[in-house]
């Protein structure tokens, strides 16, 4: 048995141990706690970048690249997979056009998010002049702007015929706002004075002969199908007798002078997105809807007799 003496010599001897390790336990956390520091520095760096992206973003590049950004997604997350593709997919419609119901909150908040879209461009460029009123042409464009949705607005709550859910209510508002936001952004980075030249006079006969296309032939065509006897009917009169989906070339026209306005050639990467999504996902997609719904046969007529799919006179 070990002597007092040796005893207190072994506590000792175990407090030292004690100590010891416990010195090791904290150098080995605070050597751990510097390399994880150094590993948070190019996180640090990273939410430093994105601290500066709103400086970034009122760059010339910054903001001007937004619409040619938003497109390219879009036509990759929305167009490219959802085309239909012969053996591959059958492709995806984003309107329920099987479906005849009738909700009302989704079509209201649609609605309102559209209505917000002039008076928050109106604010953003505005905002930025010594008198707090826009310039003439800021005001054209706010006007242009404000009567794209009042014709969404018209759309959804008159001539649309189809669902409207709320999966495509708040989506759809939201992505129409943030198309005419970078475009008042791309606006602001063009400056203030640049007048109304040329350009500016093209989009906007542009812009007002698509609005007048695209909500001409929707509203001949809703008047066609209000009469029971033409409900499982073609409508192929009126501005349907020059191209078959001539609503959709009033839709790019429209969108095109809305982008001449703004800031080209930039901002005009929403119309070409437009067509592009038309021509390859939308259009094939309600040309198989027609066949299935109306039958081949009424189909394949109104194709020999109207040549032209969606500019009359050229394609």
């Amino acid at each position: 048995a070990p002597k007092p003496d040796d005893n207190g010599i072994i506590w000792r001897s175990c407090d030292t141990i004690w100590q010891t390790k416990t010195f090791c336990n904290f150098s080995l956390c605070i050597t751990h706690l510097i390399y994880g520091m150094r590993a948070l520095v190019p996180v640090g760096h990273a939410i430093e970048s994105f601290s500066t992206l709103p400086t970034m973003m009122n760059t010339h590049l910054g903001w001007n690249m937004a619409p040619v950004l938003t497109s390219c997604i879009i036509v990759g997350i929305g167009t490219i997979p959802n085309r239909p593709q012969s053996g591959c997919t059958k492709g995806k419609d984003h309107i329920i056009r099987k479906s005849k119901k009738t909700r009302i909150w989704p079509r209201r908040i649609f609605s309102l998010i559209r209505l917000f879209d002039p008076i928050a461009c109106w604010n953003l460029l505005s905002r930025t002049t010594k008198t707090g009123y826009p310039s003439l042409k800021d005001m054209i464009f706010i006007v242009m702007v404000g009567i794209g949705a009042l014709r969404h607005v018209f759309w959804v709550n008159r001539i649309n015929r189809n669902e409207w859910s709320w999966k495509l209510a708040i989506p759809v508002g939201l992505v129409n706002n943030w198309f005419d936001w970078t475009h008042a952004q791309c606006r602001l980075l063009r400056g203030r004075d640049d007048g109304i030249g040329p350009l500016s006079i093209l989009g906007i006969t542009a812009f007002g002969c698509g609005s007048v296309i695209e909500t001409v032939s929707e509203v001949q065509r809703r008047n066609f199908k209000m009469r029971p006897e033409n409900d499982n009917e073609i409508y192929k009169d009126g501005l349907f007798a020059r191209a078959r989906h001539v609503n959709y070339f009033g839709y790019i026209l429209w969108r095109t002078g809305l982008g001449l306005v703004s800031g080209p050639p930039y901002t005009l990467s929403y119309s070409v997105y437009h067509a592009v999504d038309f021509y390859y996902r939308a259009i094939p997609l309600l040309a198989k809807h027609m066949e299935e719904s109306m039958g081949e046969e009424k189909w394949e007529e109104y194709k020999r007799e109207t040549k032209y799919v969606l500019i009359p006179g050229i394609l």
